[in-house]
């Protein structure tokens, strides 16, 4: 069995799609998204957006 680390896997659609409710912040619905699809580390999306927050 290879493992391997997060950022060499392939990137896949998301199994579960989630709309953004109105006036939902892009932060919220990208936590709210990673709990729909059992994402342990919301960050993981953020990155993959291109949206860093500091």
């Amino acid at each position: 069995m290879t493992v391997f680390a997060l950022w060499q896997k392939p990137a896949a659609p998301l199994p579960f799609k989630v709309r953004p409710v109105r006036g939902e912040t892009t932060l919220s619905f990208v936590f709210r998204l990673a709990a729909a699809n059992e994402i342990i580390r919301p960050t993981t999306l953020i990155r993959s957006i291109g949206w860093f927050y500091r």
